[in-house]
């Protein structure tokens, strides 16, 4: 059984993440996760891309090339690659 999620709470806390700043940004992401974890670990795709940041632990890696100091790397060309490496990130 998948449980479903409030969206109305969903939307809020993403609004959160959005008008977050320095300061409440961590926590707000917190909160987000938080729900999820409560909520939807029995979906398909939360297990999926919890399985899937393992593919992102080394990223963007050691060898990235620099420009002026500043490390140079890019976004996955692949959109489903994109989707996990930002869930990754925000994780």
């Amino acid at each position: 059984m998948i449980m479903s999620l409030e969206l109305k709470r969903v939307n809020f806390l993403l609004e959160r993440i959005n008008t977050a700043n320095t300061n409440s940004f961590s926590g707000a992401i917190k909160q987000l996760f938080g729900y999820l974890n409560e909520n939807a670990q029995k979906n398909i795709k939360y297990k999926y891309y919890e399985k899937e940041r393992t593919k992102w632990l080394s990223w963007p890696g050691n060898d990235v090339m620099t420009l002026l100091g500043i490390p140079q790397w890019k976004i996955p060309d692949d959109y489903n690659d994109s989707k996990s490496l930002s869930y990754h990130l925000y994780k």
